[in-house]
């Protein structure tokens, strides 16, 4: 049987669903560059190159790589989004490269947690200015009893959920680089004492959300208040619930949007 089959730049804009199926020997399977808006069902062991199809299905390439194929080029290959998840709702395409990491979504997930797929963003891939979509992640580990933050989260988690539970601290944030990506972070009803361990990490320059209602928080360091309240920018803070001890130097830095 065929070791390689190539049916590239051919204008191809469909094949049989099972016409591959008997390949028994197939080692890599080129499909590159046609016009398919679907994938034939390839043998198991071939490696797959579907580059320059912008319209073929996610759902069909999502289907194959839970069969485990493996598709080459998964950083320029790319397949139409619409189709398979509702919550981007206008037609775009990712990569392979990001559908393979959503499967790896729930290998990843902390033991417990519910870990789910939050939307697509534009991320720079180079000085020139190129983006494109990634898959980025929703975690949430509430009430379940943890007295620490989770040793891993998944690759491009944005948004962490640990409230009711017994977490003292919050220092893993800045230790542990799988939190680097970490825009909301939703920590009420905890045991968090300080904030001040947050003092140069990357979510205090990135993020966009921090509730940290319900704690044992008495103090607020003034060069918290004063940095963002210079940088605003849409940052949203919510410690209600804290007995905060408020000296004058406090007080002045009221007018920053505290919920």
């Amino acid at each position: 049987g065929d070791v390689y089959k190539r049916q590239s730049n051919n204008n191809i804009s469909e094949i049989n669903e099972r016409a591959l199926s008997y390949l028994k020997h197939l080692a890599i399977l080129d499909l590159s560059f046609n016009n398919l808006t679907k994938l034939p069902s390839p043998p198991q062991q071939a490696q797959v190159d579907i580059r320059g199809n912008a319209k073929i299905s996610c759902n069909n390439v999502s289907a194959a790589i839970q069969r485990s194929v493996d598709f080459l080029y998964k950083d320029e290959s790319v397949c139409e989004v619409s189709t398979i998840y509702n919550w981007f709702n206008s037609t775009a395409s990712v990569t392979i490269r990001n559908l393979e990491n959503m499967k790896q979504l729930d290998e990843d997930c902390p033991k417990d947690c519910k870990c789910n797929g939050d939307g697509m963003v534009y991320s720079k891939i180079n000085d020139g200015g190129e983006t494109r979509l990634e898959f980025v992640a929703k975690v949430d580990c509430s009430n379940l009893g943890l007295t620490s933050l989770p040793d891993k989260l998944p690759e491009n988690t944005l948004s962490l959920n640990i409230s009711n539970n017994s977490i003292s601290s919050l220092s893993a944030i800045v230790r542990n680089s799988c939190y680097q990506n970490i825009r909301s972070l939703f920590a009420d009803d905890n045991l968090i004492t300080s904030i001040v361990e947050l003092e140069g990490s990357k979510f205090l320059e990135n993020f966009t959300k921090l509730s940290l209602k319900n704690n044992k928080i008495n103090l607020i360091p003034f060069y918290f208040l004063s940095n963002l309240e210079k940088n605003l920018n849409g940052k949203l803070v919510y410690l209600g619930g804290n007995r905060i001890h408020c000296d004058c130097q406090t007080v002045k830095t009221q007018r920053v949007r505290l919920k």
